[in-house]
């Protein structure tokens, strides 16, 4: 009952507080120039790789990219840290009207309380590194059992265990604290947001994990429409895909604060 509760909720917010889109919309916006940035920072590695596309082949990417355009990667650190800070804000903001406060306020409040979201952009990022971090160590101990077993399970490790490990790794990192922003907009602290999305888990793990799995397919599902619209209507293509991306996350959000809210 949960599950349709929050999918209900979340859809006549939509529908009756049509409002409730405008974070997100910030949100598109900001994508978009940080989308037209990202390229133009791309551009000198984009030329040298046309240019120069046989002698890069044989130089580590990573290490050529750092190298050669370290300003560049630093300014597209720093936009990824802006777009993640603009997108925390947003889903703060969201996530109090779902909890019955006015427009105004859960904006005003969500924007004056930057310092926090700002620890709550830090916390994901540790989050994202973590995460890699267990994978590829993970990785590293598959390859090392497959280097002393002579590369027998070689196959089995990149063709199965690999993809187990990545999906079994991703299920437990988005469950656990994916109820992380709710609790954080109702004025928790970042540490004690994540131990209220980890308890609430705790003893209804599966429901949770159903929950999030039907709220991002009805989510993928919505802006599909949107993109499958696109086809008929060519130029109205930039404006179709734009909302279908705003109703698509608005309703993300909303659905995982009202289930976090009827908990």
């Amino acid at each position: 009952m949960m599950i349709l509760g929050a999918l209900e909720e979340s859809a006549k917010t939509i529908v009756l507080k049509p409002y409730v889109l405008i974070p997100m919309l910030i949100v598109t916006i900001f994508g978009y120039l940080i989308n037209e940035v990202t390229i133009s920072l791309l551009e000198g590695y984009l030329t040298d790789i046309i240019l120069y596309g046989e002698s890069l082949a044989q130089i580590d990417p990573i290490f050529y990219i750092l190298g050669t355009y370290p300003i560049e990667v630093l300014l597209l650190i720093i936009s990824g840290i802006i777009m993640l800070f603009v997108t925390t804000v947003a889903f703060v903001s969201i996530a109090k009207i779902s909890n019955k406060k006015s427009f105004v306020e859960s904006i005003n409040s969500s924007v004056m309380e930057w310092k926090r979201n700002l620890g709550m952009v830090i916390f994901g990022v540790i989050v994202f590194f973590l995460f890699f971090v267990i994978f590829f160590g993970i990785l590293y101990v598959l390859d090392w059992i497959d280097t002393i077993t002579g590369g027998i399970i070689g196959p089995l490790i990149y063709l199965v265990l690999l993809w187990i490990i990545f999906i079994v790794l991703a299920i437990i990192f988005t469950v656990k604290l994916s109820f992380t922003l709710p609790a954080f907009a109702q004025g928790e602290k970042v540490r004690d947001a994540i131990q209220r999305s980890w308890e609430m888990t705790n003893t209804a793990f599966w429901n949770a994990l159903a929950f999030v799995i039907i709220l991002t397919v009805i989510a993928f599902l919505i802006y599909q429409i949107f993109y499958i619209l696109t086809l008929s209507f060519l130029e109205l293509e930039i404006v179709l895909i734009s909302l279908g991306e705003i109703i698509s996350m608005t309703f993300f959000a909303l659905g995982i604060s009202h289930y976090y809210y009827q908990r």
